[in-house]
């Protein structure tokens, strides 16, 4: 390393070694939310809003703080091949990967010098609870190239000193942008890859799957608190490693979603946010992921005490740009991080979906047209949803309108088209569709007029 970095390095480490300081000037609104100062990094796209997984090399790297009154700034100008910009966990580093180099880089937040730590894509930066150091975990030898890239490889990188450095797993390969630590850097949740999600034990490099889906995001506080997103891309599958209780929080139910599909979601510093990407409105065959869009922004909310629901949100970016690949950093004590928050008591789980499967005569009212299997790629197997008006159910049924999903796709096979047409009647076994867990990594596509109908499942 050179003496010019070296002292760089030195003076960087001597910021951090007199803590996670707050500026005072001008609170940006989402403290209404957070209650402290908020740092928010995120990959934007300025050309035609549809670089959504960031492989057309055509974003810029943005930034946010709630105290410096300068609201979103331009930190690394494009268009140029980035990927997914990370805080530190003590929020004074970006650090963020090129694509056209396979490298790794670390931007100071008040400084607009970035430099280059190793070659790899950036995974997560971990902070070690012992010594301080900032460990950026780096994925090497990629595998299956395109939307689903993985590593074979990850490596632990010392931000400070990228001389020191370890291989920390190599193992089935891992999502690139699915990858999270444990503060004391022993757990991982992770793709395995897309879509086997679960926990992987990086002291004895073995793992173990808890179910399928996208997106994974392991609690900052509790490594024993992993949630996967749904293949209908709006609710998070939350699921506690220890009790093995597992749970739905709805995140498209957010005013500013309004039903739509979410993407990019991924969990604060502080245990107690996540951020997230939407609402996906602009249908592309299957999949309005990728139709990306103008109206992407990028929200902030606050899990409920008893982790069932988002209680707040507050959207963060208000531009006319497509927003995506976020990270959020919440200041917040050292009292805060014993705030592990078990899991809610979900002992009746069984009795309660039980309750639910019924029998419904139902109208349908609209019906969302057939994706095809190129649509869905790269699922191969999908449902859609459907709205229909209750006629005839049990007595305590409370809904008079709601949305069921058929299976559309099997085993890459397109199934004959159900012949019902809107204004007939018909009779289906139905129960509530979050209560059937082989559906949680399917994907689900869902395109009527009020996505925010109670949704079941056709038995």
């Amino acid at each position: 390393m050179t003496k010019t970095i070296t002292s760089f390095f030195l003076s960087a480490w001597l910021l951090l070694s007199l803590g996670c300081g707050n500026r005072t000037s001008g609170p940006h609104p989402v403290e209404a939310l957070t209650g402290a100062h908020t740092r928010l990094v995120w990959l934007q796209d300025a050309w035609d809003h549809v670089d959504v997984f960031s492989d057309a090399g055509q974003v810029r790297l943005m930034s946010l703080d709630s105290r410096d009154g300068r609201g979103e700034q331009v930190r690394v100008p494009g268009p140029a091949p980035l990927r997914k910009p990370l805080i530190s966990p003590c929020g004074e580093w970006i650090v963020y990967s090129r694509d056209d180099d396979a490298s790794v880089w670390a931007l100071p937040w008040e400084d607009d010098t970035p430099l280059r730590i190793t070659e790899g894509v950036a995974l997560d930066v971990v902070r070690d609870a012992a010594d301080e150091t900032l460990w950026i975990y780096v994925g090497r030898e990629p595998v299956d190239p395109g939307v689903n890239v993985a590593y074979g490889e990850v490596h632990r990188v010392n931000l400070s000193d990228p001389d020191q450095a370890e291989q920390v797993w190599d193992g089935p390969p891992v999502g690139r942008d699915n990858f999270q630590v444990s503060a004391d850097g022993r757990l991982a949740g992770a793709l395995f890859p897309w879509p086997d999600a679960g926990f992987a034990d990086l002291e004895n490099g073995t793992w173990e799957q808890i179910g399928r889906g996208c997106w994974t995001g392991l609690s900052p506080t509790s490594p024993s608190l992993m949630w996967i997103l749904d293949g209908a891309h709006r609710n998070l599958n939350l699921n506690h490693a220890e009790t093995r209780e597992r749970w739905t929080v709805p995140l498209a139910q957010h005013e500013a979603i309004g039903g739509h599909e979410i993407y990019h979601p991924r969990w604060s510093s502080h245990p107690s946010y996540l951020v997230m990407s939407g609402p996906y409105k602009i249908r592309k065959g299957g999949n309005n992921i990728r139709g990306g869009g103008a109206d992407v922004q990028l929200h902030v909310g606050r899990f409920a005490e008893d982790w069932q629901s988002i209680e707040a949100w507050a959207q963060v970016t208000d531009n006319e740009h497509a927003n995506f690949f976020p990270d959020v950093w919440v200041r917040f004590d050292a009292e805060t991080r014993a705030d592990l928050r078990s899991a809610p008591d979900r002992s009746d789980a069984e009795e309660t979906l039980a309750a639910r499967i019924v029998e419904l005569e139902v109208r349908l009212l609209e019906k969302t047209p057939t994706p095809t299997l190129a649509d869905i790629a790269p699922y191969t197997q999908g449902l859609a949803a459907h709205s229909y008006e209750v006629i005839s159910a049990p007595g305590d049924f409370p809904y008079e309108r709601i949305l069921i999903a058929h299976w559309v796709i099997r085993d890459r096979e397109t199934l004959p088209p159900m012949a019902l047409q809107p204004g007939e009647q018909t009779t289906f076994t139905v129960t509530a569709y979050d209560e059937v867990p082989e559906l949680e990594g399917e994907r689900l596509v869902m395109d009527v007029e009020d996505l925010l109908l109670p949704l079941f499942y056709e038995k």
